[in-house]
């Protein structure tokens, strides 16, 4: 909500700016700041404590390490029913090799946390970043 406000009243400033100084009309001012403007929206939606993940693109090791950059840690359960990957074994798969390869790392407990090298992996393949 926060971010939709700050998005908000930034265009509409620029709007102004740009119809001020531009000596363009509303409607004209307002197109130019669109044709501008880069809309960006969250990857992760939370909904009355709830987390979603609102890529469509995104691969099920990818997903794990998107929901793991804001849950400080989070079990196997959890992870498998956010990523909606059916498939027990699977699943325990590929959180065993993103393992192996340092993405992410295990805590006692068994809940997962990501590590450096995943942290630079959502960097690098700008997955916390959604265009539709």
């Amino acid at each position: 909500m926060d971010t939709l406000f700050v998005m908000t009243s930034a265009t509409w400033i620029l709007c102004e700016l740009v119809r001020v100084y531009g000596g363009y009309a509303m409607t004209e001012a307002q197109e130019i700041v669109d044709g501008l403007s880069a809309k960006e929206y969250p990857v992760i939606i939370e909904h009355h404590g709830e987390l979603f993940i609102a890529r469509h693109d995104l691969t099920t090791k990818q997903e794990v390490l998107v929901l793991l950059t804001r849950n400080t840690s989070a079990s196997t359960d959890f992870l498998q029913t956010k990523v909606g990957d059916s498939n027990r074994s699977r699943f325990r798969g590929n959180l065993q090799k993103m393992e192996k390869d340092k993405l992410i790392g295990r805590r006692a407990n068994g809940d997962y946390i990501i590590l450096p090298r995943g942290q630079a992996q959502v960097t690098k393949d700008s997955l916390l970043s959604y265009k539709p």
